[in-house]
């Protein structure tokens, strides 16, 4: 009965992994955490994953990162065929330097990107990835920012091909990347 129940799942939840059928990304240029030029292209053979987010984000940011490090360590040594890049909703405020601090604090591997906001406008169209700043007044923070939640996974001839849900667990996206590391 447990295995029965467990397979069903909350039909109203999403997967956890979504399959999409290959869509090319077209390269881009953003900025890193050390102020050079970032391309997508630099690291094809790899699989990519992407997470837009911001540094002042106050739970679903760094939550996506402490995955990101528990996926990486389940991944062991399969882990030198990725690369894990945030890219900032934020560009006003996260900075190369902040982005570095950032990114750092999870794994000195990750990467943070940056770019005005029209160049990170073209990035989150080509994903599909929403922005809309929220003013708070009366609050310590002066804004928070509602983006995506989820994970974006290019695989190593720049094709989208799959996405994490947040709450995809360290172990799926291990998998799904582990699968994707085979073909």
């Amino acid at each position: 009965m447990a295995l029965l129940l467990g397979a069903c799942g909350d039909p109203g939840r999403p997967a956890p992994i979504v399959w999409i059928k290959d869509r090319p990304i077209a390269d881009f240029t953003l900025t890193d955490q050390e102020g050079a030029a970032f391309h997508l292209s630099d690291h094809a053979g790899k699989v990519r994953l992407l997470y837009f987010g911001y540094t002042s984000c106050p739970d679903i940011c760094p939550t996506t990162m402490i995955d990101w490090s528990d996926t990486k360590r389940l991944l062991g040594d399969d882990a030198d065929g990725v690369s894990f890049i945030m890219v900032t909703v934020d560009p006003d405020v996260d900075t190369p330097a902040v982005m570095k601090r950032f990114v750092r604090h999870f794994d000195p591997a990750f990467i943070g990107l940056s770019g005005t906001e029209d160049e990170l406008q073209t990035v989150w169209d080509r994903f599909g990835v929403k922005v809309d700043e929220v003013k708070l007044s009366g609050s310590a923070p002066e804004h928070s920012i509602s983006h995506s939640s989820a994970t974006y996974v290019v695989d190593g001839d720049g094709n989208l091909v799959m996405k994490f849900s947040f709450d995809a667990q360290p172990v799926d996206m291990a998998r799904g990347i582990r699968e994707l590391l085979t073909k």
